[in-house]
């Protein structure tokens, strides 16, 4: 993957940021559909956008538009005066602690070991409750595959299984 070109932006808090715009060959259809098909077994995943890109990844998807190759996830979390509402660890969803309601638009960052190592993000989708059961729909990008909506619990392994969800809402 090449690094086409370099962009900066603002954030709220006046702090400069980066993101990137990368190429790489594209994946042959025949290759992608196979990878889709791979995640739809053993995720159940629904595939929002079946398009092998590297011009942007999930942190892109999530925070800037789909304009890039992002990565400093914390800083603009911080810079953007973004809250953390919820977090659990090992997808242990029953003990998740919650201290507003999640909702539609709210980010779900993903992270392995410390919380500073930031794997992954996505965007709540949906939230489902059940009397035993919290069900949080994800939006992300994996890699440089397509787009999917998937269960909070059910994304690659390397990506972690500890979660925080923050939020640009207005809270109490």
């Amino acid at each position: 993957m090449l690094v086409d070109s370099e962009f900066k932006f603002i954030a709220r808090n006046g702090t400069e940021l980066s993101f990137y715009r990368t190429s790489s060959p594209p994946l042959t259809p025949a290759t992608l559909e196979q990878i889709n098909k791979d995640y739809k077994r053993k995720f159940n995943v629904r595939v929002r956008n079946a398009k092998h890109s590297t011009e942007y990844n999930c942190h892109g998807m999530t925070f800037v538009g789909k304009l890039g190759w992002f990565n400093d996830v914390r800083n603009i979390l911080g810079s953007h005066g973004y809250k953390k509402i919820a977090q659990c660890v090992n997808f242990d969803i029953d003990d998740i602690t919650i201290e507003h309601d999640i909702s539609r638009g709210d980010v779900v960052v993903y992270f392995m070991g410390t919380d500073d190592n930031v794997t992954h993000t996505g965007t709540v989708w949906s939230v489902r409750r059940t009397l035993s059961r919290l069900e949080v729909t994800v939006l992300s990008k994996w890699g440089a595959h397509s787009e999917y909506f998937h269960r909070h619990d059910k994304v690659p392994i390397e990506y972690g299984k500890s979660i925080e969800i923050w939020t640009d809402r207005s809270i109490a």
